[in-house]
């Protein structure tokens, strides 16, 4: 009879387990939501230096006039009144 017991427990522990792993999809959800809260994290830590490099650039455009000057010469070619801008054309390749 105690056999009988243990043998019936030790199949109800077994189906238990199964039923948790595949059943109801609850403990792979789980372990998907895991893994998608670290890829979340990661990202949030990736914006989140983002935002405070913009948020520098932001502070230096508003308190530095060299800091837009530089820009302005680069990106739209300013130039001072007097100055010159050479340009080089490239070769063509044949």
């Amino acid at each position: 009879m105690k056999e009988k017991r243990r043998i019936f427990f030790r199949w109800l522990i077994i189906c238990l387990v199964l039923f948790f792993l595949f059943g109801n999809r609850g403990f792979r959800n789980l372990i998907r939501g895991q893994f998608r809260l670290k890829k979340l994290e990661k990202e949030l830590v990736k914006l989140s230096n983002e935002n405070q490099e913009l948020r520098r650039q932001l502070y230096s455009l508003e308190t530095d006039p060299s800091v837009i000057e530089r820009i302005a010469r680069a990106k739209l070619n300013f130039i001072k009144p007097g100055e010159t801008i050479y340009r080089f054309v490239p070769k063509e390749k044949k």
